[in-house]
């Protein structure tokens, strides 16, 4: 059998390490060094979660209208713009639609490259590696994120900005990674799977239900991580300020 997409996965962990590369995070103690209150920096983080929310689901149907490589080209595009907009900004507002811009970043690869490991592995007859594939991916992205928290805190006192210059040049390294993937065929997805790769945005819901109802098992490991996060986050914030 001649495997056609084994470059993809490769490729998936470089993008991995390289757009998960936790150099940003800590943007709070930048934007209070940028002036910013701490009543502006949480309107800022409220507008960042407010938008993933809303264009979470939007932003998934994208990858079926157009292909998974350019949800994740545009992902990047839009971290290197939300970035430069940090760097450049002196304005609430301004940090204000590099946030919201940073969350369509966000929206953009939030699994879509999963999806594109999954088609490749499938269209390879090897999608019985996928749990081994996806749990190396997310290794690599608590590593990255990790790894760059770690540098950050290196810039806090000398030049933070750098962090945001980093961001940029990473994203475009991640860009490389990108143009290097190749689109599993949709085509070819579709005729190995029970439904129609085009959906509409109804008829995903209705899926998204019925699958829900008819897989209780697959409905309590959503609502148990659901309360779980919940619970860490809620730690979290309370408790490590």
């Amino acid at each position: 059998m001649k495997i056609k997409y084994r470059r993809n996965i490769s490729c998936g962990y470089s993008y991995s390490l390289l757009a998960f590369f936790g150099i940003t995070s800590l943007w709070v103690i930048y934007l209070q060094q940028q002036g910013l209150s701490l009543v502006e920096i949480g309107w800022c983080e409220s507008i960042f979660h407010l938008t993933s929310f809303l264009f979470e689901v939007p932003s998934g149907l994208l990858a079926d209208r157009f292909s998974y490589r350019a949800n994740l080209f545009a992902s990047r595009l839009m971290a290197i713009l939300s970035a430069v907009l940090l760097l450049i900004s002196h304005d609430f507002w301004l940090d204000v639609i590099s946030f919201v811009i940073s969350a369509l970043s966000y929206n953009l690869q939030s699994g879509t490259l999963e999806a594109l490991l999954y088609d490749s592995l499938k269209l390879d007859q090897q999608s019985n590696r996928y749990p081994q594939v996806i749990s190396w991916t997310n290794v690599i992205i608590e590593f990255a994120d990790a790894s760059g928290v770690i540098l950050a805190g290196l810039f806090v006192h000398w030049h933070f900005g750098l962090v945001y210059v980093i961001e940029i040049l990473v994203s475009l390294l991640a860009l490389i990674s990108v143009s290097l993937l190749k689109e599993p065929s949709k085509r070819a997805t579709e005729e190995q799977s029970a439904q129609p790769a085009d959906q509409s945005l109804w008829q995903l819901l209705q899926l998204s239900w019925r699958t829900l109802r008819d897989v209780p098992l697959l409905r309590n490991l959503m609502i148990f991580q659901a309360l779980f996060d919940g619970f860490c986050t809620t730690y979290y914030f309370i408790f490590s300020r």
